[in-house]
């Protein structure tokens, strides 16, 4: 075995650190606050509604209130140890062994051993709706406090996941875990009533810090119902869409907090085709065309899809994953957007002719294609809605198409037509499922590009092979691009990155909601990590 360390793992990434305190007086807040008796927040139903089983999917970005993991991602954006107090991996990758604490117990009082840990695992793996553990032969206990996952084959990716998967007890798990959890988080459920609340109160057998609020209400609100329960003061924290954000609410400041949630559209890089392995048709006989596709890339204007589409709240991206440490943000220093022009002459070189009627034609066939998002979500109906215009002025024809996801993937249809995308994770991983040759004819989510590049599925293979995260970082990273091709805008544009979101809160005046790490693709729950270390001050 290589060496025990004790855990860290940094991403070199920003941190955000948000406290709105102010004067105010005792009358304007609520007696339940000051006395740190109860704190109320009204958060988006979508993810943080039960039931709270991680086993069948609950938390599955790592915010599981209830519940301890393995590791964590800390508020500077690093891997560091929650139940695990080290972690070892075997040379040849195929074995790792985690230590843990030895002061975890259960919200019911009872000590939680490394037979828990691989309790939660092996039922993870059978349920098969919360980790990728496709890799993984066995995880078993050795004594009380040591836990050994055995690989069928290495992955390197593996690690991450240990930072997501809530671990549950092997004595009092049965299946209706997931409405009344016991854990060893932070705090404990009171009750839960279906799509209208959640009331816990802090573990006091927690081993961390603990709340300085007794009780805690999560109310599940759509984000107008959360911005006018901060209006009428009936809440303390509401989670809101890019719509209100820019709103004033007296006593309230409003965060914007930094995501790694990108919004992307999907181009499929393959001519249209029958899948050998799924019977279904996959691709596109416009965007499998890399001329389109790089027209698109350097054409469109991301600064005014997000001042138009997003309200202006949110940042531009070039890449789904160009600022987190295997990404491509020091090369794209002389990247930039809105060059009609070159995007226009590289189109007319690539035999892109433009006609009549605005929209170019290239051996008898326009420069059409259609783009779908979902109806429910207006941030992207309104990304697709701008990049349409966008591609317009270049000749190329968008038609917009509005589908649940659901519907979406029926047929095989998100991997013949365009889509935008919305995600944002630390793992690795992702690039996998988005850019392996394998998932092309997949039904799901994987790789809607149909991108097939087999360099970089060699790079992906040899970051997955990997026991040594640098070593493996450089492989993910030269996926992306290695100076000749990759999954990016510097090399074959499968996917046309446009923004990051922000995450938007409004926060009573006074609240401390702590350092924040940078959220992945959550709904906006991620703001939730360290609701332990959130306080309340009334300032001087």
């Amino acid at each position: 075995m290589k060496s025990t360390r004790i855990i860290m793992a940094s991403f070199v990434l920003a941190s955000l650190c948000l406290s709105s305190c102010s004067k105010k007086s005792e009358s304007s807040v609520p007696a339940r606050l000051l006395q740190k008796d109860e704190l109320v927040i009204a958060m988006d139903p979508r993810k943080v509604n039960g039931p709270f089983d991680p086993c069948n999917g609950w938390g599955f970005t790592g915010i599981v209130l209830f519940q301890s993991t393995l590791m964590r991602v800390n508020s500077d954006n690093a891997m560091e140890g929650d139940l695990a107090e080290s972690y070892s991996a075997s040379d040849d990758g195929m074995e790792w062994r985690f230590v843990i604490r030895k002061d975890a117990r259960f919200s019911d009082g009872s000590p939680l051993t490394a037979r828990d840990v691989a309790f939660t695992y092996n039922k993870a793996k059978e349920t098969g709706r919360a980790i990728d553990m496709t890799r993984v032969e066995s995880v078993t206990a050795e004594g009380d406090y040591a836990v050994v996952f055995r690989m069928k084959q290495p992955d390197s990716t593996f690690f991450y996941q240990t930072a997501v998967l809530g671990i549950v007890p092997e004595k009092s798990y049965s299946e209706n875990y997931g409405m009344n959890p016991i854990g060893s988080g932070a705090f404990r459920l009171v009750s839960f009533t279906q799509g209208q609340q959640i009331v816990m109160e802090r573990n006091e057998f927690y081993y961390g810090k603990k709340s300085p609020f007794r009780r805690v209400v999560i109310l599940l609100m759509q984000s107008d119902a959360a911005f006018a329960a901060a209006k009428s003061g009936q809440v303390d924290f509401a989670s809101v869409g890019e719509n209100l954000i820019t709103q004033d609410v007296s006593g309230f400041s409003a965060a914007k907090l930094d995501t790694y949630g990108y919004r992307m559209i999907s181009l499929p890089t393959v001519p249209l085709q029958k899948d050998e392995k799924s019977g279904f048709m996959v691709g596109n006989d416009v965007t499998s065309d890399g001329a389109i596709r790089k027209a698109l890339a350097i054409g469109i204007d991301r600064e005014e899809i997000v001042s138009g589409a997003l309200n202006g709240v949110g940042k531009i991206a070039y890449d789904m994953q160009m600022s987190l440490p295997w990404g491509i943000d020091g090369q794209l220093s002389g990247i930039s957007d809105n060059r009609t022009e070159e995007a226009s002459a590289l189109l007319d070189g690539a035999g892109w002719k433009m006609g009549a009627d605005k929209i170019r034609e290239k051996d008898g066939r326009k420069a059409e294609f259609t783009l779908m998002y979902p109806p429910s979500d207006s941030g992207r109906q309104a990304i697709a809605e701008v990049f349409a215009v966008q591609a317009a002025r270049l000749g190329i024809k968008v038609d917009l198409k509005g589908l649940e996801l659901d519907d979406m993937k029926k047929d095989g249809l998100n991997k013949r037509n365009a889509v935008v995308l919305g995600g944002g994770a630390y793992n690795p991983l992702k690039t996998y499922q988005m850019l392996a040759g394998k998932y092309t004819g997949s039904i799901g989510w994987s790789n809607l590009a149909c991108y097939r590049n087999p360099k970089v599925d060699a790079y992906m293979e040899q970051a997955l092979a990997s026991t040594d995260t640098e070593q493996s970082l450089s492989f993910w990273h030269k996926a992306l691009w290695d100076g000749e091709s990759g999954g990016s805008i510097l090399g074959d544009n499968p996917y046309i990155t446009v923004a990051f979101i922000y995450h938007n809160y409004f926060v009573r005046d006074g609240l401390s909601i702590g350092k924040q790490k940078i959220h992945p693709h959550d709904h906006n729950v991620s703001v939730l990590f360290n609701l332990n270390e959130w306080d309340f001050s009334r300032g001087e």
